[in-house]
């Protein structure tokens, strides 16, 4: 049954086609089944069911109402069997008249359900008394209450299944402008107006809403007609998911995504990009609807002041409390659309509904460049003192930012097939502006940075324009971007210097993030080449700056304090260096001055000891990596006359491990094996070797998999397998897939590849870096080293870094000589190192 009705084409072509046939099937059968109830209980359904909104695995809810739900029991069993045998599998629930005012007052999420309802069998008149009794409760305390209550519930939705219309994989029925948004809607409307969706044509519960809502003249005709395809197409989308996995999934992650370009004839490798920028229109429209039809109830329930009490803001525009009105006749131009929304930012206010669908109507219908009324307007909203971030947000929800700045247009809906982005393009840049807005009056370096800029516009134009031709192709998109940003600058009418400015901002979007966390921050040539690239403190601190906005608004689990920190550490030297002018060997110079202070730090440590220590690493990173404290601990462990020693501490989110141990090929192999077999996820390491072949490789860890810090009984057992792998008595390759199979599990609930395992090389002053990208695996990092120190390579520094399940593994490599490995080696290299982990990744 299930099959034939929700055939694909079909299902995509007339989505609540399927749904209703299927619900009157089993409409039928419960009625079958309820043949012989006459009067003491009523079959009604519930939910989807009662809708005719139903996807193939959707529940079939049905209740039974009764006047005794005990006598009642078995007539309900005989109900709940013959639905079985007919092929029903329904989830019941029983309820009787006197519980109706127990559950208005303790339950407001289950009694606004009870809205949704259908008669199919037994005692019609117990039914109508019931429905009457449902209404009869409606006093306006409890409808004020449940009004409130159903906010709520759907604020906790939207924050646990997506916030944003434009989720990269969204939960169909439950993200924000999801099924649900609508359905709430509906619950509200029986609320506030006491009246049921009674209608036995047939049809689907949202034609029977829309029908409803034009009848009263409570929305634009227009606008309805856009929310019932809108409903339609997540409709689809969800008997798509249903019928491809065989049972109920309501995520559309991205191969459901591919497969559903495809059912709907776009065979093209990125068609899924088409398809997604549909859905989030779809999705656009129902949580704009969800949110005008909340606003226009309140208006109802709450007092608003009267028209008399308006503000004139010019001869089109007033103000009335908090909600912006047009008085001239529709429609509007692009450039009263772009004063709107300025007006709209400069008094933190809404628009009316009039103006609200009239601002849809003008974006939906314009073509072309803006007017230069238009862009003047444009730049004043990006010169706002505050709201910038918020207006440039419903601008785009809206159309109006592809109005004013066409270029967006194609950003819209744009979705970075990456597992660490949660958002579409669009949406990811407003929320970039938004989060870099939200630093005003902030006290940590990055708001007090914000807060002295003379002028953030040019800040807020980097961020809108920093994707800008991401659509055009994902790799090298910087590139492309800063010539578009010069292109739109100058028709905007900014000056040479500010187009320079902001096309230096766009083209090197990446620079920070790729020299703090791919790269050794300690390395004089590193710090050497970002100085000479960002020149002056303007600009660096405008990169700081949207560095930040660009992470913090791809996923919100990215920005943690580890990588705000490397940032940070990126900015205070560079900014030293400009300032004083001086090269990255100075700034990290100066160590044996710093002698007698770290023999203050231990009475084992003499002066002499810590000078000799430090000309013997000599290497300018290592006194800024450790502290004087650690230092004079390495000092200890080294005259303690060990094997090998370890020492275990902590910083806010790691465990630190270092080892001090005589250098040898496979030493950091055998180390990352040793810790991974303990379930110590190495974050990052850095090694350092002395003169005298004494290494001091150093280990920040999690727990794997909860990523928290180790627990206090783990470094003892650790401590033991490292002595054993570092003397080469640890079977680390048998260890290591014993450990996979331990966490087999796990590692198959990561998110699937979307990329290809891939290695690239650098060349530097002193090594070649050699960058590895591969999906996350258990093994990664020791297979890595192990494959390294075969080919005699020697590591000298490895910045371990994850994003979403993508790794992105940095090190700083020799030869046997101690120079940079030669570019004819580089083919053997990424030979070895991809056929390492290909059982792995």
């Amino acid at each position: 049954m299930r099959k034939r009705v929700f055939e694909p084409s079909r299902s995509l072509a007339d989505p609540t086609g399927p749904s209703v046939e299927f619900a009157l099937w089993i409409e039928g059968a419960a009625r079958e089944a309820s043949k012989d109830i006459s009067e003491g209980v009523a079959v009604v359904s519930t939910g989807s069911f009662a809708r005719r909104e139903l996807s193939p695995f959707s529940d079939i809810d049905v209740t039974f109402v009764a006047e005794d739900a005990e006598k009642a029991s078995e007539t309900i069993g005989r109900v709940l069997t013959g639905l079985w045998d007919g092929g029903v599998e329904a989830s019941h629930t029983v309820r009787q008249l006197e519980d109706l005012p127990r559950v208005a007052a303790e339950d407001v999420a289950s009694f606004t359900q009870l809205f949704e309802s259908r008669f199919l069998a037994g005692d019609r008149e117990l039914y109508d008394r019931w429905r009457v009794a449902i209404l009869e409760l409606l006093d306006p305390d409890t409808v004020v209450a449940a009004f409130e209550n159903l906010q709520r519930e759907t604020e906790r939705r939207h924050k646990k299944y997506g916030g944003s219309p434009k989720i990269v994989e969204p939960n169909v029925k439950n993200s924000c402008g999801g099924l649900r948004d609508l359905q709430t809607a509906e619950w509200m409307h029986v609320l506030l107006q006491g009246e049921y969706f009674d209608d036995e044509s047939g049809r689907a519960q949202i034609d029977v809403f829309v029908d409803r809502l034009r009848d009263r003249n409570d929305a634009n005709h227009a606008e309805l007609e856009r929310l019932a395809d809108a409903y339609r197409r997540l409709l689809g989308v969800r008997h798509v998911l249903h019928c491809a996995h065989n049972r109920r999934v309501d995520r559309f992650e991205f191969e459901d995504q591919k497969r559903y370009a495809r059912l709907a004839g776009d065979d093209a490798e990125d068609g899924y990009r088409a398809a997604m920028k549909t859905y989030f229109a779809a999705a656009t429209v129902v949580n704009r609807f969800y949110k005008t039809f909340v606003k226009r109830r309140k208006r109802h329930i709450y007092r608003t002041p009267p028209d008399s009490l308006s503000i004139q803001l010019d001869d089109a525009f007033g103000l009335i409390d908090d909600t912006i009105v047009y008085r001239k006749p529709a429609p509007l131009k692009p450039a009263d659309v772009a004063r709107a929304f300025f007006y709209r930012g400069e008094n933190g206010a809404i628009f009316d509904e009039r103006l609200r669908e009239a601002v849809v109507e003008t974006c939906a219908a314009a073509s072309g460049p803006p007017s230069a009324a238009a862009t003047a307007w444009f730049r004043e909203i990006l010169r706002l003192p505050a709201n910038v971030g918020a207006t440039l947000s419903m601008m785009n929800e809206l159309g109006a930012l592809s109005l004013l700045l066409p270029e967006f247009a194609d950003l819209s809906g744009f979705i970075h097939n990456a597992v660490y982005h949660c958002y579409a393009a669009d949406e990811h840049t407003v929320h970039a502006v938004e989060n870099v807005e939200a630093l005003g009056g902030d006290a940590t370096e990055l708001g007090e940075i914000f807060t002295r800029l003379p002028d953030r516009e040019l800040l807020y134009v980097a961020v809108l324009l920093h994707d800008i031709a991401k659509p055009h192709g994902v790799e090298g998109h910087e590139i492309l971007g800063a010539e578009m940003a010069d292109s739109i600058m100058q028709r905007l009418g900014y000056t040479d210097r500010e187009i320079e400015t902001v096309a230096f901002l766009v083209a090197n979007h990446f620079l920070m993030t790729r020299a703090a966390f791919h790269r050794n921050l300690n390395d004089p040539d590193t710090l050497d080449h970002f100085v000479e690239t960002v020149e002056t403190v303007e600009r660096l601190e405008l990169l700081y700056l949207l560095t930040y906005a660009d992470l913090s608004a791809v996923n919100p689990a990215l920005w943690t304090s580890w990588k705000h920190d490397l940032l940070k550490t990126l900015y205070a030297k560079a900014r030293r260096m400009i300032e004083r002018e001086i090269d990255g060997a100075t700034l990290l110079g100066g160590g044996a001055e710093r002698a007698e202070s770290i023999s203050r730090h231990s009475e084992r440590v003499s002066e002499s000891d810590a000078r000799e220590h430090i000309e013997l690493v000599d290497d300018g990173g290592y006194l800024a990596h450790f502290s004087e404290r650690e230092v004079a601990r390495h000092i200890e462990a080294l005259n303690h006359g060990e094997a090998v020693e370890l020492l275990f501490g902590e910083t806010n989110e790691f465990t630190t491990v270092a080892v001090v141990a005589n250098d040898t090929p496979r030493l950091l192999a055998n180390l990352c094996g040793a810790l991974t077999i303990n379930d110590a996820d190495i974050h990052d390491a850095r090694i350092f070797t002395r003169k005298d072949g004494v290494a001091i490789d150093s280990f920040n860890v999690v727990d794997y998999p909860s990523g928290e810090k180790l627990g206090e009984e783990r470094p003892p057992k650790i401590a033991d397998d490292v002595r054993l792998a570092v003397a080469d008595l640890l079977p680390l390759d048998d260890q290591m897939t014993r450990t996979r199979a331990r966490w087999r599990r796990v590692e198959n609930r990561k998110p699937a590849p979307t990329g290809e395992t891939r290695v690239r090389f650098e060349r530097a002053n002193r090594f070649t870096i050699i960058d590895v990208f591969a999906p996350d695996r258990i093994g990664l990092l020791y297979r890595i080293t192990e494959t390294l120190a075969r080919l005699e390579i020697s590591v000298d520094y490895a910045k371990i870094s994850t994003n979403g399940g993508e790794a992105r593994d940095s090190f700083y490599v020799r030869n046997r000589e101690r120079s940079p490995i030669s570019p004819n080696y580089y083919p053997i290299v990424e030979t070895e190192l991809l056929e390492a982990l290909r059982d792995i990744t």
